[in-house]
């Protein structure tokens, strides 16, 4: 799959104002489309049904050992400093855990490589099952899967398109794992299958559903925006 900036750029600038924390809406073509946990959780298979296990939280952040091991007892530590860690190192079991770790910082939270880690998460992933529960059941990762960085990236640009009006280009940038946003938009748009992805059949989760080696481009993207009675329900 070929991430689609532009497509994911296209959407953002037809989100409309929701009243629920944690979707985004969109008005494409005549219809009113969401992307919420359900649907988010839908694509990914994370799950999000429920609250997290507050003693089981606290008792699996109490081991120190990858910490004291790899990144010699540090406080914080940086999304770039966790990447280094995992690619310098050879221990196959620990190399996995790092890996793991920096799978979550790195892919799913997506955040600049100056940011600092959750150091939790060193301590979680000593046990692998629990580690996967945690990060599919806790609200860590739900605002900003979803909205929080998403929009906050896209007012920036806004404000800066406004401020400037003579500038040629604006750019931003989208945390979180943003290209489920996409796998959805195949999944609520039909008119994106054939020329832009093509359909695997129904998959679980659904991200397996879809190939694409061919992104949009603005005037594909509004093409397809424009037309009415776009989402599969009309």
């Amino acid at each position: 799959m070929q991430a689609s900036r532009v497509l994911i750029h296209q959407l953002l600038l037809r989100n409309m104002k929701s009243k629920n924390p944690v979707e985004l809406q969109f008005f494409i073509g005549d219809s009113n489309l969401r992307f919420g946990l359900g649907e988010f959780s839908l694509i990914t298979v994370l799950n999000f049904g429920k609250d997290l296990d507050i003693v089981k939280y606290k008792s699996m952040s109490s081991s120190i050992r990858l910490r004291e091991t790899y990144l010699n007892n540090a406080a914080n530590m940086r999304s770039s400093e966790l990447e280094a860690a995992f690619l310098n190192y050879e221990e196959k079991e620990d190399v996995w855990k790092l890996g793991l770790c920096y799978l979550v910082d790195g892919l799913l939270m997506a955040q600049e490589s100056s940011t600092k880690i959750i150091m939790d998460m060193l301590s979680f992933v000593e046990n692998e099952e629990d580690f996967f529960i945690i990060h599919r059941e806790s609200d860590l990762t739900r605002e900003r899967f979803l909205v929080k960085d998403m929009m906050h990236q896209m007012e920036n640009y806004l404000q800066k398109m406004k401020k400037n009006k003579k500038a040629k280009e604006a750019k931003y940038t989208v945390y979180g794992f943003s290209i489920a946003l996409q796998y959805w938009a195949y999944e609520a748009i039909p008119k994106l299958t054939g020329a832009f992805s093509e359909n695997l059949g129904i998959k679980f989760s659904r991200i397996l559903s879809w190939t694409s080696n061919k992104t949009p481009s603005m005037m594909d993207c509004i093409d397809v925006f424009k037309i009415k009675k776009v989402s599969p329900e009309n």
